[in-house]
């Protein structure tokens, strides 16, 4: 009987952690769209991560926005690459170089060598800006979250020597606070 009892609590006590974690604060819902200008590659955002609220470290306090975690598909038969050279992540009014999943954060403000995909071929890579990246004593290396209700993000495809731009608009759909 007592096992019976502690396994009830021990799934109650469980479901609670995890039920609360999937209920989302305000700012933490948004919206994408997208745009492009040739059909050489399908770019997804498929999830926004936020920083939920690190009131311990300096400057990670509040809700905010971390980064994007985005797909990309090459739907041709050619190789292509992202130049991140040529592709921005832009808020507040200022463009940014994207910070790329794996790079170096003391070479956040250097743009990454391009990422190349094959022909059909995909990867899926998390984006923040070079903005984001700093240095907090004590703490080392943080992506420090972006306080904006709009990120828009620019990313340069190229397919046999010509460029395309393909422009994802992420909006909270309730404001920050």
């Amino acid at each position: 009987m007592k096992k019976i009892i502690l396994g009830i609590v021990f799934f109650a006590i469980l479901g609670f952690i995890t039920g609360c974690a999937i209920i989302p604060s305000p700012g933490y819902n948004y919206e994408v769209s997208t745009k492009s200008e040739t059909p050489n590659a399908e770019i997804t955002i498929l999830e926004t991560r936020w920083n939920k609220g690190n009131k311990g470290m300096p400057g990670l306090g509040g809700p905010g926005i971390l980064g994007f975690n985005t797909s990309f598909k090459n739907i041709t038969d050619d190789v292509i690459s992202i130049v991140w050279e040529k592709s921005t992540v832009s808020y507040d009014g200022k463009s940014h170089i994207p910070f790329i999943e794996g790079q170096r954060f003391i070479n956040a403000s250097t743009p990454q060598s391009p990422t190349v995909i094959p022909p059909n071929g995909s990867t899926t890579l998390f984006i923040a800006s070079a903005g984001q990246a700093n240095y907090v004593d004590g703490y080392g290396w943080r992506i420090f979250p972006i306080y904006t209700n709009t990120v828009t993000l620019v990313f340069c495809i190229e397919q046999n020597n010509k460029s395309s731009f393909y422009t994802i608009n992420v909006n909270s759909i309730e404001p920050l606070q």
